[in-house]
């Protein structure tokens, strides 16, 4: 509950105050994410599932994942109405008996894991046999404010005749070996199909599998569109184009297919740059990953069309790794990370150098004139501008190739990405120019809002930062850290609106602090160390907070 005291003053100096209250509620049920499973009856006729089991990354606006319930029913589980009970079981009438449980009559609740189990037994495994060989199964998601929703599953039971069964698994990995997380791999036969997700080492398992039956094996994962993509694909891909440096193997040239058309063209080229400016949130005609038989064959030079699935034919025994290679698409360079298996970016000690002149053109036109004092053999850049732009009118330059296809906007920033098929290297100051309408006289800033500052130089493409060597700070603003993810040191760069105290936190995923700093700062740099954040690892926050403003950001901290 909140209260809100308002002041409204009018151009002679009048005012009037009141005060309001209001009430913020979560309301919205939590999003259910689920797998099918198959599992065998023990050799007593029984076996006990938990609700979470089924779980494949269920999410909630907000409550974190590790604070969501799992159960079969919607009965709330007796132990939270009385957590002095110490029986676990219940039932739609509240309290039951172990009696109940064993007979699959009843849920047992389990605080510690927050999720119930159940008894399935050969009264079941009728059911599923006189509903065409799956057993529906519903799987509550709660959220700490009691929200529920389910989804249905379907559970295939399998009485273990002794030798009917059969394990099927392997691994996903990238080309270069990273093992492929969060991968919904499916095993499917005639109309049932269970799924399962991989491992952080991209591993899967699919067990009890009866024999003597066809399986297709396959893998999808549509999600994180940006990761491992930015200009450098550009560049690298748009060499392969023009024979410049051909890309040296068949995975690169279907990640550089960004239009899936079974060729690499301008067509890819330009729908990759409007991804990483953030004009497309997805790619229409592909998926973000792809995955491909690892036991096939590849063309080099002409991989289409290429194998996505395995199929096993009358499976008879436990069958052999059966591969994958994960193919991220638009990432040509294998830069694409993950929490649990990773490289830190590696970045030279080099910065391109830039320079903004403001020029006021008249009816509300400014005209920004970015020069460098330092552009060397560059190939290509990206960034986003800090600007408050009410409206863009227009890019030029005399000395690159850049027009408005290189620009986004994105509510009041504007996003750039440039790339060129050589090494460019200018003698003037001058880049090019942006001519636009400011919403306020507010300052410059180059930040990793939209898309990560950085350039490419060199024969090898190096990567380095982009700082602006001018840049006023009118309003305050929060970088993502760098590099991120990060193994032994990270720095976070910062401006503030006005110099003043200013507090830096970094907290877990449960909210616990591991690093805490309040000084006067006006902006600059602080920089972290591992040792600093004693216990930590994985996912992390940061805030920055002072008077009048404060931003959250992500990074990730690897052992």
């Amino acid at each position: 509950s909140h209260r809100v005291r308002w002041t409204a003053l009018d151009g002679c100096g009048n005012e009037t105050s009141g005060t309001s209250f209001f009430t913020i509620e979560d309301k919205k049920k939590p999003t259910p994410y689920m797998l099918n499973l198959s599992t065998a009856l023990m050799e007593n006729g029984q076996v006990e599932l938990w609700a979470s089991d089924f779980d494949a990354g269920s999410f909630d606006n907000c409550s974190p994942q590790d604070y969501l319930y799992f159960t079969f029913s919607s009965n709330v589980p007796f132990q939270l109405i009385d957590p002095s009970e110490e029986d676990p079981w219940y039932d739609a009438d509240g309290l039951a008996s172990q009696n109940d449980y064993n007979n699959g009559n009843a849920e047992a609740w389990n605080g510690v894991t927050g999720s119930s189990s159940m008894i399935f037994n050969q009264d079941d495994l009728d059911e599923q046999e006189a509903n065409g060989g799956v057993l529906p199964v519903s799987i509550y998601v709660w959220d700490q404010c009691g929200n529920l929703d389910n989804a249905i599953v379907n559970l295939k039971l399998v009485d273990n005749g002794g030798d009917a069964l059969a394990n099927i698994g392997g691994r996903v990995a990238t080309e270069d070996g990273k093992g492929v997380s969060d991968v919904t791999m499916t095993a499917s036969s005639g109309e049932f199909a269970l799924n399962v997700v991989t491992s952080s080492n991209g591993e899967y398992l699919f067990d009890y599998n009866q024999m003597n039956q066809d399986y297709t094996i396959a893998g999808a994962k549509n999600f994180d569109w940006l990761n491992g993509v930015s200009t450098l694909d550009l560049v690298l891909i748009q060499r392969h184009i023009l024979g410049i440096a051909p890309l040296d193997s068949p995975y690169k040239m279907i990640a550089a297919d960004a239009s899936n058309d079974e060729r690499i063209s301008a067509v890819d080229l330009i729908q990759l740059r409007k991804l990483i400016l953030g004009i497309y949130d997805e790619l229409a005609n592909n998926q973000s990953w792809r995955f491909t038989d690892a036991g096939s064959a590849m063309n080099s030079n002409q991989p289409w069309p290429f194998n996505e699935t395995i199929n096993l034919f009358d499976l008879t025994d436990d069958m052999p790794q059966e591969d994958f290679v994960g193919i991220k698409v638009g990432d040509v360079n294998n830069s694409v990370t993950f929490i649990d298996n990773v490289q830190v970016e590696n970045r030279s000690n080099g910065k391109l150098n830039l320079e903004i002149e403001e020029l006021d053109l008249g009816d509300g036109i400014t005209e920004l004139i970015f020069k460098s004092d330092n552009f060397n053999e560059i190939a290509g850049f990206q960034f986003t501008l800090k600007a408050n732009i009410a409206e863009y009118i227009g890019i030029a330059s005399d000395v690159i190739k850049i027009d408005d296809s290189n620009v986004a906007i994105n509510g009041t920033n504007l996003a750039i990405s440039w790339n060129q098929e050589r090494l460019v290297s200018l003698n003037e100051s001058q880049i090019f120019s942006i001519q636009l309408k400011k919403a306020s006289e507010s300052g410059l800033a180059i930040t990793n809002d939209i898309v990560v500052a950085e350039a490419y130089t060199g024969e090898n493409l190096d990567l380095i930062d982009i700082q602006l060597v001018n840049g006023s700070v009118n309003e305050s603003y929060l970088m993502q850290n760098e590099p991120n993810p990060w193994q032994t040191e990270t720095r976070i760069n910062f401006g503030l609106q006005n110099a003043g105290n200013a507090s830096l936190r970094i907290f877990d995923t449960n909210g616990k602090t591991v690093y805490f700093k309040s000084d006067l700062f006006e902006e600059g740099v602080i920089q972290i160390t591992k040792s600093e954040l004693v216990g930590a690892s994985g996912v992390l926050f940061y805030t920055l907070k002072t008077d009048g403003f404060s931003e959250t950001k992500k990074m990730i901290l690897i052992e």
